[in-house]
């Protein structure tokens, strides 16, 4: 959920660009999260996916991309060389407290106001669906809007 409209996103095209890398993402407590990443569009970004995806070791799991991506990264100093991790996850990848009644959460992860994303991760329903419209109240009184419309006198 995108709970700053005004996070210049441009910025973080930039880094992944000078960077020279494909996928730009952050680390948890689980190691890297692949809920909420940046790629750049290149015939070697495009190779990365795809051998992702050939990884079809536990396809069951609900995560498998992200198990994919990290066996890959472990297994090949090329893989990891082309994965830029953001040492903040907050910047793009912040979590919301009631994560930890699902999942360990590290307290420099949760999401507070200000934050450009609010990532869902492992809520699911029936709890999803009233923790985002919790947030997105939340996020619309600080913004002075309701309903993702603009208050006006």
């Amino acid at each position: 959920m995108v709970t700053d409209q005004t996070f210049d996103m441009q910025n973080i095209f930039r880094e992944l660009d000078i960077s020279g890398k494909s996928i730009f993402l952050t680390e948890d407590e689980a190691g890297i999260n692949c809920g909420v990443m940046f790629i750049r569009n290149s015939a070697a970004t495009r190779a990365l996916l795809e051998l992702i995806w050939l990884v079809d070791f536990d396809i069951a799991n609900l995560l498998w991309e992200q198990f994919a991506l990290k066996a890959l990264m472990d297994e090949y100093p090329e893989v990891r060389n082309a994965v830029l991790i953001e040492p903040n996850p907050k910047r793009f990848n912040s979590f919301p407290i009631e994560r930890r009644l699902f999942q360990k959460t590290d307290s420099r992860n949760i999401w507070s106001s200000g934050d450009f994303i609010c990532h869902f991760s492992g809520i699911r329903p029936p709890y999803l669906a009233d923790f985002i419209a919790s947030y997105d109240r939340s996020v619309n009184r600080v913004a002075g809007t309701t309903d993702g419309i603009e208050k006006t006198a």
